[in-house]
């Protein structure tokens, strides 16, 4: 299959929908498919973030690049790019002829996306990678009702073009108002690299861990660990605030945060200020190859964010065998279920610190936790989730065939 992807977050964006486009686009490449990626053009600013200087990040000769006119818009990554649509990837696949168009997101990239699928007559697939009205109702620049309606009305009258439309979590579908039910859609889950993500018995560690944390945890240290971006819709100041309340119940509690972002010199003061300074530990911004490393020094995960359809970050360290305490909300509701972790109310500060306690406790039930998250996670790896996209892409070609038979 000749495959167009559209997205207004790439490559060398630092972002979730960006890193599940780098993980998908090469797997279905490798599978004999060609790949043809439309997406923002970055500046060199953002590929210094990124920590590198290629356009290309060597995906194989498959996966083809095309950048579109876009600029800069505030966001939490501080990469954001806006897409301007111009008709260009219609231009440019009018002479290429994909059999499927996916989009990811219904902005500018989408909106280009959308245009060439209706004036090529080729079926159209639809993700959506976000709680739009929660990010609308708590984050938006208005933050009203009547706002986070218009968000959530746009993104239906968006995906009631597509002859599929996915999402990592199955609570998306219900909460756009005016969406077609009718419309083919399920829960996909964002593809994971099982393969680097190991616990630390499966593999022994060097003698210099990522921020020096194994002479910690050898030494008896208990570390909450958090990665991924440093942003307000991640509610990490919530984990501090625990390890602060916990302090003198666990004495060796320690908090690990991975990431950056714009929210990390607020959470630097909030340490200082609850004292815990000294048992925080910020690493920053890791490459990949150091992750698992890092990772294998928790003992239990913490996210409590608002706004997840699913969490990368939490499937890689269910993948390291470390239990994880999520908010009760969107997608941490189905990818956290009891046997992996637990769930607590949302910005409930309280459940939080009962939960961690539980885990402090019992690391019998970390353990079980921890291997049967690895387990779950499994069903996510890369090969899987690309041969369930090849299905989903064929599925979807016939039914547009069928429903634009005449």
């Amino acid at each position: 299959m000749r495959i167009a992807i559209f997205s207004d977050n790439f490559y060398p964006e630092l972002s979730g929908i960006a890193g599940t486009i780098a993980t998908i686009a090469p797997a279905l490449a490798g599978r004999g498919h060609e790949i043809i990626c439309f997406a923002p053009r970055y500046g060199s600013k953002d590929y210094a973030k990124a920590g590198t200087r290629r356009e290309n990040p060597g995906w194989g000769p498959r996966v083809k690049f095309m950048r579109l006119p876009s600029f800069s818009v505030p966001t939490a990554s501080g990469q954001g790019r806006a897409v301007l649509p111009t008709g260009k990837g219609f231009r440019i696949l009018r002479h290429l002829r994909p059999d499927i168009i996916h989009v990811h997101q219904p902005y500018g990239a989408g909106l280009e996306g959308l245009l060439a699928a209706k004036l090529l007559k080729v079926p159209l697939v639809g993700t959506e990678h976000t709680p739009i009205r929660e990010f609308a109702l708590r984050y938006g620049f208005l933050r009203t009702e009547w706002w986070a309606r218009l968000n959530t009305r746009y993104d239906a009258w968006f995906y009631n073009h597509c002859d599929f439309v996915s999402s990592p979590t199955k609570y998306i579908f219900a909460d756009w108002d005016g969406f077609d039910q009718s419309v083919p859609h399920a829960a996909v889950p964002n593809p994971i690299d099982t393969g680097r993500f190991r616990p630390a018995r499966q593999q022994p560690e060097p003698q210099a861990a990522a921020g020096g944390l194994n002479s910690r945890r050898s030494s008896g240290q208990f570390n909450l660990l958090y990665a991924g971006r440093l942003a307000k819709e991640k509610n990490i100041s919530l984990m501090l605030q625990a390890t602060a309340k916990l302090q003198e119940i666990i004495p060796e509690i320690r908090t690990v945060i991975i990431g950056s972002g714009p929210s990390e010199k607020n959470l630097r003061e909030l340490a200082a200020s609850l004292q815990i300074a000294d048992r925080t530990d910020f690493l920053g911004f890791l490459p990949e190859p150091k992750l698992p490393q890092a990772y294998r020094q928790g003992n239990v995960f913490v996210i409590m964010s608002a706004a997840e359809t699913q969490s990368i970050v939490a499937m890689q360290a269910l993948l390291t065998e470390i239990p994880v305490v999520a908010a009760s909300a969107w997608g941490l509701k189905e990818y956290v279920p009891p046997a992996v972790g637990i769930q607590v109310p949302l910005d409930n500060l309280p459940s939080l610190i009962r939960a961690i306690r539980k885990l402090y406790r019992a690391p019998a039930l970390r353990l079980k936790m921890g291997r049967a998250g690895r387990k779950m996670v499994l069903n996510f790896s890369i090969p899987k989730i690309a041969r369930l996209w090849e299905r989903l892409y064929r599925e979807t070609i016939s039914y547009h065939r069928k429903n634009h038979a005449h």
